[in-house]
């Protein structure tokens, strides 16, 4: 065999198997997928596998009615291919049903014709002038209908994904070439024989081989081509991790997702059907989308499982609904890539769909939890507020009774007389914290510039006064802050207090200090070496009314530290009560931590920040609490 040889057998084979495995490939589709457009791609490339297939076979004798016969329905056989192009395209919206009707008429044309008129004469042999105006009829026809094939395919290709799009444009220029090479081997043009065959075999292996590429595209190109739909999706996708609201995911995604599935419109239905948001489709379209999804929705299949609803229709199932697009008619033509495409956008989809119903369902929570709190602040201060008056009638009367009456009291009168009056000024005291804590948050002062050395020097020397036995000191420096010197002086006065009150002695060292952690934040410490708050009751003794004491051995209401702990929130920091100081054998050590921004070094610092009220507990706190 000649170079020429070898090269037409190789390309002959190539044609055969690319053709072969097409026809496979598109009638599964079609199986499938009944429809006009999968069912004539297929006999597009049966029939030419079937032409080529004949071709390796050994010539059949033409001679007789018999020979005449099969030669003419073969070439019936062949004008079905620019017939089936040509319906492909009108399946897919290229062309209209009057090009679609004409293309039929014409067809039976050309079968009349061929079977009308006397045989061929045998290859070599030049037969009547009739022999060449049919020719010329038989190519005329097979252009027009190549080009207009063409022409539809890439206009129907306009508006789609960048992958559809260029598949379209690939079938175009593939019908074309398979046109332009029937043409030229049907000329005969002048040229070396062998060479001329060679060329038009290449041409023919061309149109196959782009039209291979839209059917069978490999990876890598399906990558490339669609690098422009999967840089908008990945924006979408970046979009989804942030959105907190079901409006947001479904404006994100909706309208990116409907346009790289190429058919313009996307919606986001309810288990129903119900609409929740659409883009690209009206009224009507959301309906008939609708009552595809419902139709086909069998409940048998989790999410993401993706569904073909037909009349381009594909959906998604979702944890909590369905997401819906019109992916166009040319999608289930070329496979399941949108199908892939919508299944992994779904999946982050129904990500972000519970991720925000989690995020509503924890603000709602929030909300009914701070309405229930501020109303029982409110009620806190209201009742508070109300018990003042009688109970300083109360202790009016009890006064009078001590002043003018107590001699004419017998027996345990006296004592009784006393007690009343000791539980009276207790519950004016606890009447007196309720208050005060009802307060914290609601109507703090202004904070102006602070120096809490300054303060902490005033709060020991004033709690010396009361305990003169204690060795109280203030280990500067103290930083200066941001902070309400009302405010600060409680807290300062109420842990030194604390301290003292509590720490089971009277000869107790307290220490006042300083510092700062890793995120900047003042840490205000109040040691004392005392007896200590074993490490179970480190959280308890920092909630209301909670005290390790009897009321009998210790003054006091049990709300100093919940006075203080809310003052430090109100102030967006914490408190935690912890062990001994450093090189103390017992004790223990109360930290307030309040945020960075609440230092004021230097005559240039920032304004002061405005008061606030959070629950956020910047310290960690193992053990921490109140007492």
């Amino acid at each position: 065999m000649t170079g020429v040889e070898l090269l037409l057998a190789a390309v002959t084979a190539v044609e055969l198997a690319l053709c072969g495995g097409l026809s496979v490939v598109l009638g599964r589709r079609w199986r499938a997928r009944p429809g006009p457009a999968t069912g004539s791609a297929f006999g597009v490339f049966a029939v030419v596998a079937f032409v080529l297939v004949l071709g390796l076979l050994p010539p059949f004798d033409t001679t007789g009615w018999a020979g005449a016969l099969a030669t003419d329905v073969l070439i019936c056989v062949l004008l079905t291919i620019p017939y089936l192009l040509l319906l492909f395209t009108w399946a897919l919206g290229g062309l209209g049903d009057r090009v679609a009707r004409g293309a039929t008429a014409l067809l039976v044309l050309q079968w009349v014709v061929t079977l009308a008129v006397p045989p061929l004469p045998p290859e070599g042999q030049s037969g009547p002038a009739w022999v060449a105006f049919y020719t010329a009829f038989v190519l005329a026809a097979w252009a027009v209908q190549s080009l207009l094939a063409a022409a539809g395919l890439w206009r129907a290709g306009r508006g789609q994904s960048s992958v559809v799009r260029k598949r379209m444009r690939a079938l175009g220029s593939g019908t074309l070439l398979m046109a332009l090479t029937l043409t030229l081997s049907a000329s005969g043009a002048d040229g070396e024989p062998g060479a001329w065959q060679a060329f038009v075999a290449l041409l023919g292996l061309a149109s196959i081989a782009l039209f291979a590429l839209a059917f069978l595209l490999p990876p890598a190109v399906r990558l490339v081509w669609r690098q422009a739909d999967l840089t908008a999706l990945s924006a979408a996708e970046q979009g989804l991790m942030t959105s907190v609201t079901a409006d947001e995911v479904a404006r994100t995604i909706l309208p990116v997702l409907g346009r790289v599935l190429g058919g313009g419109g996307a919606a986001l239905l309810d288990d129903d059907g119900g609409c929740r948001r659409a883009e690209g489709l009206d009224d009507d379209e959301v309906r008939a989308i609708s009552a595809r999804v419902v139709g086909a929705n069998d409940g048998r299949h989790p999410a993401p499982h993706v569904r073909d609803c037909g009349d381009g229709v594909l959906a998604a199932r979702l944890t909590s609904g369905w997401l819906a697009v019109r992916a166009g008619r040319l999608a289930p033509v070329f496979g399941d890539d949108e199908a892939v495409l919508l299944g992994r956008v779904a999946t982050l989809v129904d990500l972000a769909q519970q991720r925000v119903a989690l995020f509503e369902q924890e603000r709602t929570s929030r909300a009914a939890a701070e309405a229930a709190n501020a109303e029982l602040e409110t009620l806190l201060y209201s009742v508070s507020h109300d018990l003042r008056s009688p109970l300083i009638s109360v202790l009016g009367y009890l006064d009078c009774l001590q002043q003018e009456h107590r001699e004419q009291l017998a027996g345990d009168g006296p004592h009784y007389l006393d007690r009343i009056s000791v539980n009276a000024v207790y519950m004016q005291s606890l009447i007196s914290d309720l208050l005060e804590l009802s307060r914290i948050g609601r109507s703090d002062p202004a904070p102006g510039r602070l120096d809490l050395q300054a303060l902490a020097a005033q709060v020991v020397d004033a709690a010396r006064l009361g305990s003169p036995a204690a060795a109280l000191h203030v280990a500067g420096p103290l930083p200066v802050v941001w902070m309400s010197d009302v405010r600060a002086r409680q807290l300062l006065t109420n842990l030194v207090d604390n301290a003292l009150r509590h720490g089971g002695r009277d000869d107790l060292t307290v220490t006042v200090s300083a510092g700062t952690d890793d995120a900047g934040r003042v840490l205000l410490h109040v040691a004392d070496d005392g007896r200590g708050i074993p490490p179970e009751y480190r959280q308890r003794v920092l909630q209301v009314f909670e005290r390790l004491d009897a009321p009998k051995s210790s003054p006091g209401t049990g709300m100093g530290l919940a006075i203080c702990k809310r003052t430090a929130e109100s102030l967006g920091g914490s408190l935690v009560v912890s062990g001994p100081p450093p090189g103390s054998p017992s004790g223990t050590t109360v930290t307030l931590a309040l945020p960075a921004d609440v230092l004021a070094d230097g005559p240039s610092a920032p304004a002061p920040p405005a008061p606030r009220r959070t629950l956020d507990s910047a310290l960690p706190a193992p053990e921490g609490t109140r007492r």
